[in-house]
């Protein structure tokens, strides 16, 4: 009886390796595939073992890859292990689509003993975002401090974006504002996230761009939609993968009233909170002197619109357009400061004058309704000066351009005129040396530049590099630090606040319309190689994910570092 056993345990252990043959078997958890997708895709090897081939994934990103074992049959005999059946294998693959479409995985094989077995092939079918982040995680918002205003009233706009992952992006496009003037609020550094609650969920805020507005007409305006395309890194099936979002913002409708009727003939559009000046830096003068008159408006409201102030100043005293001096300041707080108007007025003859009151009419947006403001009445008294009095005009604002008024008209010399006769000799004059040995001497200064500027040519490749290669150093000081301190998250996020701020300020683009689709787009028109564009995007986009996905490469710091460094290097040498 024991030897029967004996012999049926070695039939099961020896006789399946002997008679059975190598099965490889592909296996798909889903067939169709929403872009923005992880499936997984398994070869299970039964057997043998062999050298297993995987397919290309030509179509696909490989996401993640493992090998695990199955155990075969266990055969325990008296308490003891005797021997175990053939054991399988299966190769696990994760793998994100590229595109739309509908793709065929090709077969993997196992190689042994000069035998090759292939697996069947697999349908996938890519389809449009099945995993779209939904509203819920991340939505895109324009805010606005008020919704009803009056022609020329300040609204403070915002785009932002909420969400509840890892996320990273920008609007894809620059935000257009029709029928409003506007202005970006500059905010150089990345704004810092914040967190709001809506509806009792927490979620994390970043502004994207902030502007004042300043409607241009009355009516109904709409602002949007907006569009943003964001990266974000989401927890799916026990992976981590990155899903690319196109997010819109609901537009929002602001009502534009108009100003009450029948304003004050000095009102020019000036709306909100003002105080007015006005000052004349003399009242006694003489003819063709100039006097200033400085009218300055200060407050808050739309200074930056606000048009010179009309003057009634009798006619024997010239008139020019005003010096404007702005110093105001745009914040969220909207436009507040001053504006000065400095008008150079003329006498022309000798008399008292009588400079009527200056008028301001601005259009008040706590009293609602209509505020003039009144300078008092100057006199003028004006002496006869030392040239004649004239009435020619004169181009120019300053005094500069006006003092020697009466003087640029000489008059006809009469009576006995003394006039010496000159020489008539002209070789051997200085004239005659002068032109005799000018071409000699042009000709001696044309080498000498020519080889000054030959040797200056053979260096100006090398002198560029060194100015581009201390400019990347100078921006990434701060980077420096960070890497020094071992401090990767700030380190990486410093990196790419330098090089969007190198971008930003190179090629004159505001930091809220800084994004890649729109850096390749300009970098490209400004001649710089398809090569180094897509070497930025890399080290953009190593910068957004290190956060996610820390690695645990030494010397990847300092790889970023000397990247960026021979990055800007690059760029300073391409940009045009």
């Amino acid at each position: 009886m024991r030897i029967k056993l004996i012999i049926l345990l070695l039939l099961i252990i020896y006789g399946g390796s002997a008679f059975s043959q190598i099965t490889v078997k592909a296996t798909v958890d889903r067939t169709t595939v929403g872009m923005g997708d992880n499936f997984e895709v398994d070869f299970e090897v039964e057997g043998g073992e062999g050298t297993f081939n995987p397919p290309a994934f030509k179509d696909f990103d490989v996401l993640q890859s493992g090998k695990f074992s199955n155990g075969g049959m266990t055969v325990i005999y008296n308490g003891k292990l005797m021997s175990s059946g053939n054991s399988g294998t299966t190769y696990q693959y994760v793998l994100g689509p590229k595109s739309i479409g509908k793709y065929t995985i090709e077969p993997a094989s196992v190689t042994e003993n000069g035998k090759t077995y292939k697996s069947n092939s697999l349908a996938i079918e890519v389809v449009k975002g099945t995993n779209d982040i939904s509203e819920d995680n991340l939505f895109l918002r324009v805010t606005v401090d008020k919704t009803n205003v009056y022609l020329g009233e300040a609204i403070i706009s915002t785009i932002k974006i909420y969400t509840k992952v890892q996320t990273s992006g920008n609007l894809t496009k620059p935000p257009t504002y029709d029928g409003f003037w506007s202005q970006e609020l500059d905010e150089r550094k990345r704004p810092a996230e914040e967190t709001e609650v809506i509806n009792g969920v927490t979620y994390g805020v970043l502004a994207l761009s902030k502007v004042i507005l300043i409607p241009q007409r009355t009516g109904e305006i709409k602002l949007g939609p907006f569009e943003g395309e964001f990266n974000a890194l989401i927890q799916s099936q026990g992976w981590r993968k990155v899903v690319k979002a196109k997010k819109y913002t609901a537009p929002v409708i602001i009502t534009v009233k108009d100003l009450p009727d029948n304003p004050p003939w000095s009102f020019k559009g000036a709306v909100g909170r003002f105080t007015f000046d006005a000052t004349l830096d003399k009242t006694e003068t003489k003819s063709n002197e100039p006097v200033n008159l400085k009218v300055k408006i200060s407050g808050n409201g739309n200074l930056k619109l606000i048009d010179p102030i009309p003057l009634d100043i009798p006619q024997d005293i010239e008139t020019y357009d005003p010096k404007i001096t702005d110093n105001s300041n745009v914040s969220t707080g909207g436009i507040s400061g001053s504006k000065t108007f400095e008008y150079l007025l003329l006498p022309r003859h000798s008399g008292d004058y009588k400079i009527p009151q200056v008028e301001f009419t601005y259009f008040d947006l706590d009293r609602k309704q209509y505020v003039t403001l009144k300078s008092p009445e100057y006199n003028l008294k004006v002496t006869k000066g030392s040239g004649p009095e004239t009435s020619v005009a004169v181009n120019g604002v300053n005094k500069e351009d006006v003092q020697l008024l009466g003087k640029d008209i000489r008059y006809i010399k009469i009576g006995n005129i003394d006039l010496h006769k000159t020489g008539d000799e002209f070789f051997g004059s200085a004239v005659f040396y002068s032109l005799f040995f000018s071409p000699m001497l042009a000709f001696v200064g044309f080498i000498f530049y020519y080889r000054k500027n030959k040797e200056l040519q053979k260096n100006v490749t090398l002198l560029k590099s060194k100015k581009a290669t201390k400019l990347a150093r100078k921006r990434l000081s701060t980077a420096k630090v960070l890497l020094t301190k071992n401090n990767r998250e700030l380190f990486f996020e410093e990196v790419s606040i330098a090089i969007w701020g190198y971008l930003g300020d190179k090629l004159s683009i505001p930091f809220s319309n800084l994004s890649k689709e729109n850096i390749s787009e300009v970098l490209s028109s400004r001649g710089v190689s398809e090569g180094l564009i897509k070497e930025l995007l890399d080290i953009l986009n190593k910068c957004e994910f290190a956060r996610y996905a820390p690695s645990n490469q030494d010397g990847q710091m300092q790889g970023i570092y000397d990247s960026t460094i021979s990055l800007i290097t690059k760029l300073e040498g391409e940009i045009k």
